[in-house]
């Protein structure tokens, strides 16, 4: 379907393709690389809309306990981490933590990072779109 989508983009029929994403009950453009090919032709609306869509709302705001737990001992796990291999192993656990919406872990691990403003950019974008993909 993937090839569909840059058809309809790079033809201007954006109106069709936020129909799509917005009112069918088939999921027609499922994978990341829709969302690649959204970001790469520019339609910064489409991609907040296709976020929208494959992300709820309620995931967000409220994170599970069992994801919360996943991620406190991944944490934990850490200690055991060479010093040197552990900020990089930090940016991941800061990027899954924002992949399952909780804010308030990746705003605990974001100090603890060398870089924190290049992972801070990132989180905010899987927070936000679901993916972390610059859009220019």
């Amino acid at each position: 379907m993937t090839p569909w989508l840059a058809y309809l983009l790079r033809t201007g029929r954006t109106e069709l393709v936020r129909e799509l994403l917005e009112n069918s009950r088939v999921r027609w453009f499922d994978t990341h690389e829709a969302a690649e090919i959204i970001a790469a032709l520019g339609e910064e609306d489409l991609l907040r809309l296709w976020g929208d869509v494959h992300r709820s709302v309620a995931d967000l705001l409220s994170p599970n306990e069992r994801t919360d737990d996943d991620l406190a001992t991944a944490y934990a796990a850490l200690r055991d981490v060479p010093r040197a291999q552990r900020d990089r192993a930090l940016g991941d656990l800061t990027l899954q933590a924002a992949a399952h919406g909780n804010v308030s872990a990746v705003l605990s691990l974001l100090p603890k990072l060398q870089d924190p403003h290049r992972h801070a950019l990132s989180a905010l974008r899987i927070i936000t779109t679901g993916t972390d993909i610059e859009v220019w």
